[in-house]
């Protein structure tokens, strides 16, 4: 095997590509609960799966869109998107907008799923360095 073989499987390993969906549905993996997430991290983590465009792995919805299909207020879906961020869940990216008035303005956040399988690994890596489990 050549070495652009090599790097090129190697680069298809290593990227996140989500489950396909299957008619209304969409697969959640289970270890979503060995991160010890509280129920509205999983509601949030599961709403943005659900919003995931599956070719670009994102999703801009707002904070309030969320909090309405949440039933959460706006601040509670900024502290849970906060806390998947540190938990290596998702990522978040500032995005803008020019009106037609043709004014720069602050965009929705573009949210990136990232696969649970390396949230979980760092979850378990910072449960052995602080010495067990909780």
């Amino acid at each position: 095997m050549s070495a652009g073989n090599i790097v090129k499987s190697l680069c298809e390993f290593f990227v996140y590509k989500s489950p396909p969906r299957v008619g209304n549905f969409f697969p959640l993996s289970n270890d979503i609960f060995n991160l010890d997430l509280c129920a509205g991290e999983i509601a949030l983590y599961s709403y943005l799966m659900r919003m995931e465009d599956r070719k670009t792995y994102s999703c801009y919805p707002s904070f309030k869109t969320i909090g309405k299909a949440l039933r959460m207020s706006r601040n509670t879906v900024m502290k849970y998107v906060h806390s998947l961020e540190e938990k290596g869940l998702i990522t978040t990216e500032h995005t803008s907008v020019i009106t037609s008035a043709g004014l720069k303005r602050n965009g929705n956040l573009k949210y990136q799923l990232l696969p649970i399988k390396s949230a979980v690994d760092e979850f378990h890596q910072k449960q052995i360095n602080s010495g067990g489990i909780k």
